[in-house]
């Protein structure tokens, strides 16, 4: 469940702040449990400390998506 994913998630970005994926899976488990204010949060987090990665363009995207 979502609730789960977001408790496994934040332990991993905790131990790996460096790994993206994670981070934006969180932010996608947030959006999907319409948590809007934390999706966004995460989603901006990416945008700013992994500007390079394909994660900040979905980041991207996803923030985009909560705005229409």
């Amino acid at each position: 469940d979502y609730q789960t994913a977001v408790s496994d998630l934040e332990l991993a970005v905790q131990y790996y702040s460096d790994n993206s994926d994670s981070q934006y899976y969180l932010g996608a488990t947030y959006q999907a449990l319409e948590n809007y204010e934390k999706a966004k949060e995460v989603y901006n987090h990416i945008i700013e400390n992994f500007p390079n990665s394909s994660r900040a363009n979905q980041a991207k995207r996803a923030l985009s998506s909560m705005e229409s």
